[in-house]
């Protein structure tokens, strides 16, 4: 072996042992594709209540992706009488495996959300829900490397991608 390929390899080497291998997973959140030229109902939101929430994601949050979907145009916000009175519920946990081996350790953590819309009006009432999951995972080499962590914008995208579900459940039904 000449000296490049020598130096290269061992730089390779050196690169792997200090700064360990990490892989996390982005989940992808693609916009809503639906819309309406004219709202198929006025929604009263009475609540937004954490069952369980691992993640300290805040009501306000699921609040704020309610008042970008309603520029949808498929619902409005309003607390007159004939308003649908909305109640969303969402949960939201993490758990983490870590498998240990001789000079390495991997780990990685689960990420899991339920959200869900109950709209009520007059007698019934119809409940719509979304799920999300996604996998974080992180390797060390001899302890160097990154832990497995989470962060913001992987919280944001997984209730994002749960809330999308639900609500686009409740866009469709009410459009049938």
């Amino acid at each position: 072996m000449d000296l490049f390929k020598k130096s290269f390899f061992v730089s390779g080497v050196a690169a792997v042992f200090f700064y360990g291998c990490a892989s996390m997973a982005t989940p992808e959140v693609s916009p809503t594709a639906q819309s309406c030229s004219t709202p198929l109902a006025k929604l009263d939101i009475l609540s937004i209540t954490p069952l369980q929430n691992d993640l300290a994601i805040a009501p306000d949050f699921l609040h704020s992706l309610l008042e970008k979907a309603t520029q949808e145009g498929c619902f409005t916000l309003d607390s007159s009488d004939d308003s649908y009175k909305v109640r969303i519920t969402y949960e939201n946990s993490s758990q983490a495996d870590q498998e240990e081996n001789i000079g390495s350790s991997n780990s990685q953590l689960s990420l899991n959300a339920q959200v869900k819309i109950s709209m009520s009006h007059s007698n019934s009432t119809k409940t719509f829900n979304g799920t999300s999951s996604t996998h974080i995972s992180s390797k060390k080499i001899l302890d160097i490397g990154s832990d497995t962590q989470i962060r913001q914008s992987d919280k944001d995208a997984l209730i994002t991608q749960a809330f999308k579900a639900a609500y686009d459940s409740a866009v469709k039904n009410l459009k049938q």
